[in-house]
């Protein structure tokens, strides 16, 4: 999460050129706003390793949440 949009759409950007489609979501909490990139959901348990070995190769940070609806 960022409290900059253009912050956000630069990891956005970033994830692109690596070939992962990932969206900017903005959320307020506590009266702030944050900007997360999020990909997925993802519900193949091998794809989800390979991208995630993809964002580890690229030292890009990250977080696996899971989604319950």
């Amino acid at each position: 999460s960022f409290p900059g949009h253009a912050e956000a759409d630069a990891v956005r950007a970033r994830l692109a050129l690596l070939g992962i489609e990932s969206v900017i979501q903005t959320i307020t909490v506590d009266g702030r706003t944050f900007h997360r990139v999020r990909i997925g959901p993802i519900e193949d348990p091998v794809r989800l390793n390979n991208v995630r070995t993809r964002l580890r190769a690229n030292k890009v940070e990250h977080l696996v949440v899971q989604v319950t609806e």
